[in-house]
């Protein structure tokens, strides 16, 4: 396999990541038909208000399996329905600041990047400390070229959750396609402190210390993604093939015969550094 450019090899693994559960809809503020309900009760009488309290219950209760069903489509990769299942979700409850993002996501692995830029602002409007909101931004950015913007939008999302491995790894494609090498480097090892079975960030730092010629680097991460990842992952077969010339690559380099005239020759290699976090 010829060495690719980073976003040609590495596409697959910078897509939008899910964000949140069903049970995060309890942080939204409820407007629309919910928000109404809950002015009009204020001013009804204690039965009366009881019904409207119930209506709007059931209101959030609606929005919340429409987002659960949305959130299975989308994990399945079923982006038509999931696209139903969350505007299902947003005709319950309008700020349904989950949903929003959610759907965004959908509208732009659907090519509508327009309108997933519009749901992202309607979305910082309701809600601007919200970090899925930058960060699903940042990769919408990533995707259309415009990775300094990226940059920004993923650090964004990073100083509300310094600790989300997707928007970590993310950042380290925004960064190594800027030419920041050692810095795209630290945030791909921060995820993978984070959290070491993160596929997309064992296969982005295996990716940069590839182009580095760091075999031995390489082929530790290549093989982790694939130990992590399953069978139906679309960049299996591209990196199980680069795993098996990066071996044979390895194994010709430590027959070949040294300068010194030696038996043992010398690994084209910079060798990790172990590093303390304390």
């Amino acid at each position: 396999m010829n060495r690719r450019s980073w976003l040609e090899l590495v596409g697959a693994a910078v897509g939008f990541t899910l964000a949140g559960t069903a049970a995060a809809a309890e942080d939204t503020r409820p407007s629309g038909p919910a928000a109404a309900i809950a002015e009009q009760a204020e001013a009804l009488p204690g039965p009366a208000a009881f019904a409207l309290g119930r209506e709007r219950e059931e209101h959030y209760r609606r929005s919340s399996t429409y987002f659960q069903l949305g959130l299975s489509s989308q994990q399945r990769g079923d982006l038509a329905s999931a696209r139903e299942h969350y505007l299902a979700a947003l005709a319950e409850d309008p700020a349904f600041v989950e949903a929003l993002v959610n759907l965004a996501r959908v509208e732009c692995d659907r090519g509508e990047a327009d309108r997933a830029r519009t749901l992202l602002a309607e979305a910082e409007a309701m809600r601007p400390e919200y970090p899925p909101i930058y960060a699903a931004r940042g990769v919408l950015l990533l995707r259309a070229g415009e990775s300094g913007r990226a940059v920004d939008e993923l650090r964004r999302a990073l100083a509300f959750d310094p600790y989300s491995v997707e928007t970590l790894s993310n950042l380290g494609t925004a960064l190594a396609s800027q030419g920041l090498r050692a810095d795209a480097r630290k945030a791909l090892e921060q995820a993978l402190r984070i959290d070491p079975d993160h596929a997309a960030g064992a296969l982005n730092l295996g990716l940069l210390q590839d182009q580095d010629g760091d075999w031995i680097g390489a082929l530790i991460h290549y093989r982790h993604f694939l130990q992590v990842t399953g069978p139906q992952d679309p960049g299996r077969v591209e990196v199980a093939r680069r795993v098996d010339m990066l071996n044979a690559r390895v194994a010709r380099e430590r027959r070949a015969p040294a300068s010194d005239g030696s038996s043992e020759g010398t690994l084209p290699v910079r060798r990790m550094e172990k590093k303390d976090d304390r």
